[in-house]
């Protein structure tokens, strides 16, 4: 595919000219005066580079800026088009003859010897041999034959960070069934995420959005709690989060957007053991939720209250990856276990103090004990029947002991 380059010179603002430049490529340079931006492949959808030139002044007619534009199919050239020549200019081959030597932006010195030698313009300054040129101004000046050649060697370099990719697909025919849809998405994830790779980015978020006949549309948020680019892996994650939710109308246009994010780094040792990957674990929860239900899957969240189990399931967090930790001083939490079933107890008595504690796996003196405590601080839902002491029983641990009436248990133990 051939290379096409579009410049746009302006003394507009420069989010102005990076936005219109941003519907006709995602490589843009911002630059002095203006903007530089690749629009190779328009060929096939708009015509030859006279037709993409007419497009963008268009745009820019339509936003109301005023500016040069250059269309060439090398990228300094279209530059020295936009700064030089008013209006849009298209490369024939015949333009950058007729500038003047001053668009070369050359040294002082070598401009004064060319205006005393009678040179004005580019077509003349060609009818010097080369060779004394570079006799004359030495290797340097190569790079200035080349620009006259339209052979110069500048590559246009981004600038502009987008923060996202959008692929659109306008469907032939209305369609309402997730088998249809499935192949459609799956052939613009493959899309969006090549073009990811491309820009040695990654993502963590994909956003898909169904447009229906009526003009409503419906929106996915697809996040995961660290960054891939595996498309297999993204596939089965739009396709298992739309089957959960699937659109009721008629699905007239599609659009997927990708986020960006850095990728995922990852090192090992030579003899480190292999490990599966993030992928399967998702993917594998995913199943799980499927076969348990959506409420019996999900990360543990901490309670600040007195409760058996003192946590409960969130099914929409995930856990957060951490690649470099950072190494803070924290607070220990003490771990608890809990006995399932709790283990039947005889407990000794002496002048309302537990003294002796025995079951059927160990026994001791009671050597410290706090309590009593209630189970549970849901006081309105009827837990408090039971009462609990925190205990610690000589050369064993220490447990947590529980009083149901008459019948006592070890219902855990502290770690």
């Amino acid at each position: 595919m051939s290379k096409l380059f579009a410049c746009i010179i302006s003394g507009a603002e420069k989010a102005d000219l990076a936005a219109i430049a941003g519907d006709f490529s995602a490589k843009i340079e911002i630059i002095e005066g203006g903007v530089l931006f690749d629009v190779s492949g328009l060929e096939n959808l708009m015509g030859d580079q006279t037709e993409i030139a007419k497009r963008i002044a268009s745009i820019l007619k339509e936003k109301n800026i005023r500016g040069n534009l250059g269309v060439s199919a090398n990228a300094e050239s279209a530059v020295l088009f936009a700064k030089n020549i008013e209006g849009v200019t298209t490369d024939t081959g015949q333009e950058i003859k007729h500038l003047f030597i001053e668009a070369l932006e050359l040294d002082a010195d070598i401009q004064n010897v060319f205006s005393a030698l009678g040179l004005k313009n580019i077509d003349q300054l060609k009818d010097i041999p080369e060779s004394d040129l570079i006799a004359r101004y030495g290797q340097d000046f190569r790079a200035v034959i080349d620009l006259i050649d339209q052979k110069g060697k500048r590559t246009l370099i981004p600038n502009i960070k987008e923060q996202n990719i959008e692929w659109n697909f306008e469907l032939e025919h209305s369609v309402k069934e997730l088998e249809r849809l499935v192949f459609i998405i799956a052939n613009g994830v493959s899309e969006i995420l090549g073009e990811t790779v491309r820009r040695s980015l990654s993502t963590e978020n994909i956003t898909v959005v169904f447009t229906f006949e009526d003009a409503q549309t419906k929106t996915y948020e697809i996040k995961i709690s660290f960054p891939t680019v595996q498309k297999n892996f993204w596939r089965r994650i739009i396709d298992h989060r739309i089957s959960q939710d699937l659109p009721e109308k008629y699905i007239a246009s599609i659009r997927l957007i990708c986020h960006f994010t850095k990728p995922r780094s990852a090192q090992f040792g030579l003899y480190s053991a292999t490990r599966p990957e993030p992928e399967s674990l998702h993917l594998t929860v995913n199943k799980i939720k499927n076969l348990v239900g959506e409420e019996s899957v999900g990360v543990p969240v901490l309670l600040d209250q007195r409760l058996h189990k003192p946590f409960r399931l969130d099914p929409h967090s995930e856990p957060k990856s951490v690649e470099d930790p950072e190494i803070k001083d924290t607070k220990l939490q003490i771990a608890f276990s809990h006995f399932k079933p709790p283990i039947p107890a005889f407990v000794w008595i002496k002048n309302r103090k537990l003294m002796y504690l025995k079951t059927r796996y160990f026994e001791g003196k009671v050597k410290e004990h706090g309590g009593i405590w209630r189970a549970n601080s849901h006081w309105w839902a009827g837990f408090w029947s039971t009462e609990e002491w925190d205990v610690e029983v000589e050369d064993h641990g220490v447990f947590r002991l529980s009083r149901k009436g008459r019948e006592w248990f070890v219902s855990g133990e502290y770690d």
